[in-house]
């Protein structure tokens, strides 16, 4: 038997009017759950879920003021996500067939008999919390590598132009080999350079804002695709990945870093999807290209050799922690990150399709994820 050892992390939410119950299954779930709040009808319920967010509810079916089933609609509006549990009666066939069609997770059979019929099925669910939990730490923390590989870039060189002014400055000072007017502009150059560091910062902290970053400027889009190459050098050589860049081009008047995140996760995907499925190591390629339009909009895109993206979990692909396991996305938090930015500092999204195309003459099949900009003047 399992020692359900894992059900200490989770909370529940028990609901059921008669109080008999309520005290026996409460006792029996005290010694192994780590918190267990109590409703004795659905009103009662949907108000301590709101209150307290438990991660499973268990409810009885028949109530008074509001029946189970009601209120698990008015929880699945609140989080379609939501662990559901019904106790429920043999004499209640209708109604449990109109739960398992709202969604529910698991039910028992009323009388509970054993403990281990009670716990086995919140046992079930909580393991597949803790995984979900483990993949979310895992997918944070690919993302934050994913984020401070970019920042060390930026910052490498603005770094080394402080180290290289500060040095000169204490040789033309040790050597008296300098002016006022001349110190004057070496430090006033340290602090601008200084400055553009710390708006860099303030970048990546609201890099994930719904406001609109005011840190914008004038740049060449062609440059920000090279600088995204650049750093996702070793991976694309090591890999044996041929980039092809027909990147036109284009002036921008946004904020260069955000944008450049954009390309690196963008990238970072396709050359997971390479990596993972495309075996033959001549026929690994990434194209980028822009497509400009009428009016100040152009269309962005990144196009790979990683044999496309399985239909079946194509409109999952963008959701937080979705596993990379088989999957076109890589993480999956590189895409929900590339969305967030999108929607929240350039008011649009990625758009994907499967497309074959052709490359020195080999025929390939991969992944197409493209967005379009608009007024990128």
């Amino acid at each position: 038997m399992s020692d359900f050892e894992n059900l200490k992390n989770y909370t529940i939410l028990y609901v059921e009017d008669e109080k008999e119950s309520v005290e026996l299954i409460q006792t029996l779930l005290k010694t192994k759950i780590k918190t267990i709040f109590v409703a004795y009808d659905g009103v009662e319920g949907l108000e301590l879920y709101k209150k307290h967010l438990p991660d499973i509810v268990i409810s009885d079916i028949q109530m008074p003021n509001m029946n189970g089933i009601e209120m698990a609609k008015e929880i699945k509006k609140l989080n379609p996500k939501q662990n559901i549990i019904f106790i429920t009666a043999f004499n209640e066939n209708n109604l449990l067939l109109e739960a398992i069609n709202l969604g529910i997770d698991k039910y028992i059979i009323k009388p509970i008999l054993s403990l281990e019929s009670l716990l086995n099925p919140i046992d079930t669910i909580c393991k597949v919390l803790s995984y979900d939990t483990k993949l979310k730490i895992e997918e944070r923390i690919e993302a934050m590598e994913l984020i401070l590989k970019t920042i060390s870039h930026h910052w490498r060189q603005p770094l080394n132009l402080l180290s290289l002014e500060s040095s000169a400055m204490l040789f033309n000072l040790e050597t008296d080999n300098t002016s006022k007017e001349k110190l004057t502009k070496e430090l006033t150059e340290i602090v601008h350079t200084t400055q553009a560091l710390s708006l860099m910062i303030d970048d990546f902290i609201t890099m994930f804002s719904s406001s609109i970053s005011t840190h914008t400027k004038n740049f060449s889009l062609i440059e920000t695709v090279e600088n995204a190459i650049e750093i996702l050098e070793n991976e694309i050589i090591s890999n044996n990945i041929t980039i092809i860049n027909h990147t036109k081009e284009i002036f921008m008047n946004q904020n260069q870093i955000l944008f450049e995140q954009i390309i690196l996760n963008l990238l970072t995907n396709s050359i997971e999807a390479i990596i993972e499925n495309q075996e033959d190591i001549e026929k690994r390629y990434i194209l980028i290209e822009t497509k400009k339009g009428e009016n100040k909009d152009f269309i962005f895109s990144i196009l790979d050799s990683g044999k496309g993206i399985d239909e079946l979990i194509k409109d999952k692909i963008f959701e937080p922690y979705f596993s990379r396991k088989k999957v076109h996305s890589g993480s999956g938090m590189g895409l929900f990150i590339t969305n967030k930015i999108l929607k929240n500092q350039f008011n649009t999204e990625l758009s994907t399709q499967n497309e074959v195309f052709m490359v020195e003459d080999k025929k390939l099949y991969g992944a197409k994820m493209s967005v379009h900009f608009f007024n990128i003047q």
